[in-house]
């Protein structure tokens, strides 16, 4: 498992010790408080801790301690958090799906086996969270043929979820300009 201190520092070589008040659009970012496993929307703190901990999947990041609070991923309680941002003003919620949460592996190798209990279970909190409070569009296949074991090519996954939000850009416009 990966330390919750290491992916801070991580992510603090990248964005710096930017405080979600310092970014220049407003930022929120969901997380999972692990004890309640009540959804958490984050208005201020630090960027990188809380990012870090928006994304600490089970089983392969350990959950963060902010205060004297443990969270984790934030699609675990509550998929696109699209009613949180509506109410902030947003008219379009976008929801990506960065992973390949969906596919099945070809072999169920050691990562595998232990992954695809995950996969199943997001597969079925999207599917709800899209009936309950569904965003305006959903860009599923960002990065289909890699997985949440595939750290070391994160230019590469990020250039591949660039070109495919590039190939989607005509449907995103179209329904931004829709009424």
């Amino acid at each position: 498992m990966l330390s919750d201190d290491k992916s801070i520092e991580y992510m603090r070589n990248l964005v710096g010790k930017l405080g979600m008040k310092d970014a220049k659009k407003e930022l929120y970012i969901q997380a999972t408080e692990l004890q309640s496993g009540e959804s958490v929307i984050f208005e201020e703190g630090e960027i990188a801790e809380h990012a870090v901990a928006a994304a600490a999947v089970p089983w392969v990041v350990e959950p963060v301690t902010i205060g004297d609070k443990q969270y984790v991923d934030g699609d675990i309680s509550s998929g696109f958090a699209n009613s949180f941002l509506k109410s902030r003003g947003a008219e379009v919620v976008i929801g990506l799906c960065p992973t390949k949460v969906f596919s099945v592996p070809d072999d169920l190798n050691l990562v595998n086996r232990f992954m695809r209990p995950f996969d199943i279970m997001m597969k079925q909190i999207r599917f709800l969270d899209q009936q309950i409070d569904p965003v305006d569009y959903v860009i599923e296949d960002m990065a289909e043929e890699y997985g949440l074991d595939d750290f070391k090519m994160v230019d590469e996954i990020a250039d591949h979820g660039y070109k495919v939000a590039i190939e989607k850009m005509g449907d995103i416009k179209e329904l931004l300009n829709s009424d």
